[in-house]
């Protein structure tokens, strides 16, 4: 029997962020002091917790140093080093060739992404229902609480779209989006161990940290789930899954 594992990047250190909070919100809403360097890659406990995964994966899957393993990763330093982890965690006495289309990580890999052609397949109304899904879940109204932010600031004025730019990626903006991208680094500074006041402060951290997120959530089932895209599409990761694993099945 043969065995697919698909797997997400592990903890990383985030995209550097402070100068477009500050933009987006008025004011230094998260404090993380990092090395710009770090940014994107995989954190030192980012690291060891998908080593302590793969090691897992190994004694529930029963993994041993007989068996065929492929790898593919995706052009993005925090994908490859995740695969490495996963690969020596594994099978810690072979040396896997880790499949990337780009070693230098300078170019975006379109196996892994939907990639939007035309701004035909971005549908404003699936924007709205997730926009308003974040408001009625009372997202927006947890960051104005939380961080007492004035009315007047850019994330309470803006409004959830996504602009077009032929032969680049998607520019999201507004409520949504931003909501997502500090949420996202909320958990990482969690995941860091950094003291919850120091992240937030609220009666009930984990509560609320949880319903940040749910914007997360939204973005990635906005912009990744688009079906007629996907079938539309050439090159898409599940095409990459047949290609690499799938026909070696039969």
């Amino acid at each position: 029997m043969k065995k697919i594992i698909v797997s997400r990047h592990g903890v990383k250190y985030p995209f550097e962020f402070e100068s477009k909070f500050k933009k987006i919100f008025d004011k230094d809403i998260l404090k993380w002091q990092f090395d710009p360097e770090l940014s994107t890659h995989l954190s030192n406990k980012g690291a060891l917790l998908e080593l302590l995964f793969a090691k897992f994966l190994k004694k529930y899957l029963n993994v041993d140093s007989s068996m065929n393993i492929n790898i593919v990763a995706n052009s993005t330093h925090r994908t490859y080093e995740t695969a490495r982890l996963l690969a020596l965690g594994l099978v810690p006495e072979k040396n896997i060739k880790i499949e990337c289309s780009d070693s230098s990580f300078s170019k975006r890999d379109p196996w892994f992404e939907l990639n939007y052609p035309s701004k035909s397949y971005i549908d404003n109304k699936r924007i709205n229902d997730f926009d308003q899904k974040a408001s009625n879940l009372g997202i927006y109204d947890k960051f104005k609480e939380l961080f007492n932010l004035d009315n007047n600031c850019l994330y309470v004025q803006s409004q959830s779209q996504i602009d077009f730019v032929e032969n680049e990626w998607l520019k999201p903006t507004g409520r949504l989006f931003f909501s997502s991208s500090a949420s996202d680094v909320m958990q990482s500074m969690y995941y860091h161990g950094f003291n919850e006041s120091e992240i937030f402060k609220s009666s009930d951290f984990l509560k609320d940290l949880k319903l940040l997120l749910k914007a997360k959530d939204f973005v990635i089932d906005l912009i990744w789930n688009n079906p007629t895209l996907a079938l539309e599409s050439q090159k898409t990761f599940i095409s990459c899954l047949k290609v690499n694993f799938i026909q070696t099945m039969t």
